[in-house]
């Protein structure tokens, strides 16, 4: 969360309507790929992905207050003294050590919870951060390691639940406004909540939390920020360990799952986004979805189609696989120098050689929101998304 407060004290400008080169299909930082190879962006820097926040404060750190705020006045017991932070209409208040109370727009009355263990002592610069994720769920920080899940459902019934706030993350979606949440997050009764759902969990290095969420009006994008390529191990005829090759979950509401795997002979490599991998994803219609991913200087594009019945609301969720396929190229020493991407009846080698990478950048196109940075909860979004959605309207500025 530092990554937030900082953005906070930023100064910022609008976010302003930039075109984008009219054959641009996807881009990076500094190039875009145009159909048949790659070109120099131009107005490179008014184009890229820059730190946000949403406009209606739903991700906010919270001020300290002189006394005691007048909504917490029916449920404090007198017995101790009670600590208030404040802003934007949302207000937080712990009396002595273990009770904690929460009142924000979303909820129509005061949320109470007591804390199992003694809470540490707040020293007065302290900024506990609130997350109004959507009208379902809330998430708010209480400590390092301490984070409350307040979630309502239809009935608007209200439950708080601790969870550890390391061991997960939940992503404000800025179109559909779902709460998509990983690991942790998905407490109890989570998924029966309106509006709300599900990130499946990914084999990868990234723990629990290294993780971009790149979002989209019709669906999302969970991509691991490290993946360890590994295989089980043949011990007298028993595989020995998990199948690690999974580069990322495309979500697409309300049924489709789609888990995107690396198909390769068996190999042992770290991957780090960014630095070793791109990916990123396009509807084309309303059938198909075409994703892109870049990996040692090659491009490939795998063409997903689904049959419409299976995702209309109200049908079982849909869990599919789709593999982009390669082969090694080995060294001198018989080492895995790269992998060698292979044409297959629905994934297609568009650029054989020279595609950017190794930038710690960024793949995306006009139909890309923002993309969300889970390890210090941050957005980030370009002009494209204008014209998606009205979630954002200012970018940070580089600090000098």
């Amino acid at each position: 969360m530092e990554g937030v407060n900082r953005l906070c004290s930023c100064r910022f400008e609008p976010l302003v309507d930039v075109p984008v080169p009219e054959k641009a299909v996807v881009w990076t930082s500094n190039n875009y790929y145009d159909g048949s190879g790659w070109v120099g962006l131009t107005d490179r820097d008014k184009l890229s992905l820059k730190p946000t926040l949403f406009k209606d404060h739903r991700l906010l750190f919270l001020e300290p207050v002189e006394g005691v705020c007048e909504a917490f006045s029916t449920v404090q017991s007198g017995k101790y003294d009670v600590k208030c932070w404040s802003k934007h209409g949302c207000h937080l208040g712990i009396e002595g050590d273990k009770n904690v109370f929460l009142l924000t727009p979303t909820l129509r009355e005061v949320a109470v919870y007591s804390h199992p263990e003694r809470l540490p002592a707040f020293p007065k610069a302290w900024k506990p951060l609130l997350f109004t994720v959507n009208a379902s769920l809330i998430a708010f920080r209480l400590t390092d390691k301490v984070c409350l899940i307040v979630t309502i459902d239809e009935s608007q019934t209200v439950k708080i639940q601790c969870v550890d706030y390391n061991a997960g993350f939940v992503v404000s979606h800025p179109s559909t406004n779902a709460a998509l949440a990983y690991g942790a997050m998905v407490v109890k009764g989570f998924d029966a909540l309106p509006n709300c759902e599900v990130i499946p969990h990914i084999n990868c290095a990234s723990g629990d939390w290294g993780f971009f969420v790149q979002l989209f009006q019709w669906g999302s994008f969970v991509i691991p920020k490290s993946v360890d390529l590994t295989r089980p191990t043949s011990i007298l005829g028993l595989g020995l360990g998990k199948k690690v090759d999974c580069l990322g979950v495309l979500l697409h509401p309300p049924n489709i799952v789609i888990m995107v795997h690396l198909e390769s002979p068996k190999v042992l490599r770290a991957l780090e986004y960014g630095r070793d991998y791109l990916l990123t994803a396009i509807k084309t219609s309303e059938t198909d979805i075409d994703i892109y991913l870049i990996m040692d200087g090659q491009m490939t594009r795998f063409n997903y189609s689904f049959d419409l019945r299976i995702n209309r609301p109200g049908k079982p969720q849909h869990h599919d696989n789709v593999a982009f396929k390669c082969t090694l190229e080995l060294d001198d020493k018989k080492k895995c120098n790269r992998f060698i991407f292979q044409n297959t009846k629905s994934a297609s080698v568009v650029v054989p050689q020279g595609c950017p990478s190794g930038e710690g950048d960024h793949l995306v196109n006009k139909t890309l929101i923002a993309v969300f940075d889970a390890e210090i909860c941050m957005y980030l979004t370009h002009p494209p998304a204008l014209k998606l959605c009205s979630a954002f309207d200012t970018v940070a500025l580089p600090v000098d």
